[in-house]
């Protein structure tokens, strides 16, 4: 299953957490569709302390994904990601992973 990504019918404008209204224009006819999945790594960080205490296990990577339809998206990732790598992003137990692709 792919991140679900909100549009804006007036003003065209994309998104991916939801909203009630658009964060360009504040209106209130937003539409939900599936992305399609493939994107591009923009940025990676380890993250070496668990924001609580042993969950997630560490290391774990978080990565800035630019999907094709032209939304950033902040994704768990595999080690060894560097910018610019093609990946997929899915949800998996709830939470958005990008994958090489």
């Amino acid at each position: 299953m792919t991140p679900d990504l909100h549009a804006c019918a007036p003003c065209g404008h994309r998104w991916y957490l939801r909203r009630e209204a658009c964060p360009r224009c504040g209106s209130q006819r937003v539409s939900t569709a599936p992305a399609s999945g493939p994107g591009t790594v923009a940025a990676v960080t380890v993250v070496h302390r668990a924001p609580r205490e042993g969950h997630p296990p560490t290391p774990f990577g978080l990565c800035l994904v630019d999907l094709a339809e032209g939304v950033r998206v902040m994704c768990r990732c595999e080690p060894g990601l560097a910018p610019g790598a093609e990946v997929r992003v899915a949800i998996e137990g709830g939470l958005a992973w990008a994958r090489r692709s």
